[in-house]
This record gives C-alpha cells, sequence and structure tokens, in this order.
C-alpha cells in the first residue's frame, strides 16, 4: 500500500503551482486517509514481524505473523494469501 503511495505523490508534486490550495488540501485529505490505514495495521500488530509473547487470561501465547494476519478482515486475508507464496 505505501509503496503506491509514492506514485500519486510525484504527478501532484510536480503539478503543486498549477494546483494551488485545492491540490494540497486534497492531497492531506489522501495523506490522512493513509495514515488512519497505518494506525489500523498498526494497532492490530500486523507490522511486527517477529515473534512476540503475550498474556492472555494467564496463558503464554506465541503470535507469529501469520497469527495476526488471522486477526485482520476477511479481505485483507485474500489479498496477503494472493500476494504471499510460502515456498
Amino acid at each position: 500500500m505505501f509503496d503506491v503511495e509514492a506514485v500519486f505523490l510525484y504527478p501532484w508534486a510536480i503539478l503543486l503551482k498549477e494546483l494551488k490550495m485545492f491540490g494540497f488540501f486534497e492531497m492531506l485529505t489522501y495523506i490522512a486517509v493513509l495514515l488512519v490505514g497505518f494506525f489500523y495495521v498498526w494497532k492490530k500488530g500486523i507490522l511486527d514481524w517477529a515473534e512476540t509473547r503475550k498474556r492472555v487470561d494467564g496463558k503464554t501465547v506465541l503470535g507469529s505473523p501469520d497469527q495476526r494476519a488471522a486477526r485482520l478482515p476477511s479481505i485483507s486475508k485474500e489479498l496477503l494469501a494472493a500476494g504471499g507464496d510460502k515456498s
């Protein structure tokens, strides 16, 4: 998701003077939407790729990237499955 962000930022930066304040506020809106998505996946723990140990109801639970991916909504699971090859 964040690699595609640069594709939209580059043309905007080139045309910023022509777009004036309208273009500036549109890009602020775009960046705000990206930040909401970033904080969502950060809060879910998806960006932490290392195994973690958590205490849940007095038990130690290991969390792997696959286990964290299981907490994503179903559409994100499909996207992860399509993009990731474990072989």
